[in-house]
């Protein structure tokens, strides 16, 4: 027959009922606080990628490739353009630095981009050199033209005029120095010289310079004839509304 072992007069048993130790209380209260937390932040986690979360569409591809051609005012224009058109236009820069009329093919290769549409503004740096006389500024856009009309490349062009300058006194007051730049008179006459031939072709025709009829010093830099961020953001909002509808049919005869 089994016996029962008394306990000894030195031991002290644990009965139901008694209260346990209060380190151990502690422990216990911090162990389910931390299960708490842990499981109410997994349902906050759960909750937001379900209900709360934005959802985003993929990015869709871009309708259109715009192609900038130029000097260094229209691939400063680039950004703000950008910013302008939104994600259904790719714009890009012609591979080539072009600040003159006289390098027309080298225009015509903004084609192997594959553009929707090109825009062209030439003739600052024919202005400035004094390299190309309106005469020869003529024959070089017109050569440019031909040379896009042997490609058989459908695209639809706009070209921009060249932007205004600072008169002699106002560019004296902002660079403290005489002006050296080329004169209104210049860039008025080369400007007319390309609004003529775009008519004569059908090609769309931006009047960047009426961007600075206005208040002319207001947008230009220090040196009174390149665009400050201002005028480049306000050539950038210009072009976009007339890039803005997409490509447009080719012109006849072109």
């Amino acid at each position: 027959m089994d016996t029962v072992k008394a306990p000894s007069s030195g031991e002290k048993l644990l009965t139901i009922g008694e209260p346990v130790s209060k380190p151990l209380h502690r422990a216990c209260i911090v162990l389910l606080v931390l299960l708490t937390v842990m499981l109410l932040g997994e349902a906050a986690a759960l909750a937001y990628i379900k209900f709360l979360r934005p959802r985003y569409a993929p990015a869709a591809a871009p309708r259109y490739h715009v192609v900038l051609v130029g000097d260094c005012v229209v691939y400063n224009i680039a950004p703000y353009l950008r910013r302008r058109l939104g994600p259904d236009y790719l714009v890009s820069r012609s591979g080539m630095f072009v600040d003159s009329t006289s390098a027309g093919r080298e225009i015509a290769w903004a084609l192997y981009q594959k553009p929707d549409i090109l825009y062209v503004s030439v003739g600052f740096g024919d202005i400035v050199r004094a390299r190309d006389p309106v005469l020869d500024f003529q024959k070089n856009i017109e050569r440019f033209l031909q040379a896009l009309k042997t490609t058989g490349y459908s695209v639809r062009i706009i070209w921009g005029t060249v932007n205004l300058v600072v008169d002699d006194q106002t560019a004296q007051a902002l660079a403290g120095t005489q002006y050296v730049g080329p004169r209104n008179k210049e860039v008025q006459a080369y400007n007319k010289a390309t609004a003529e031939l775009m008519k004569q072709h059908g090609i769309e025709l931006v009047d960047m310079a009426g961007v600075f009829r206005d208040d002319t010093a207001r947008y230009l830099h220090r040196d009174g004839y390149h665009p400050n961020k201002r005028g480049l953001e306000a050539m950038g909002k210009r072009l976009a509304e007339a890039v803005k509808g997409g490509p447009r049919q080719r012109p006849e005869g072109l």
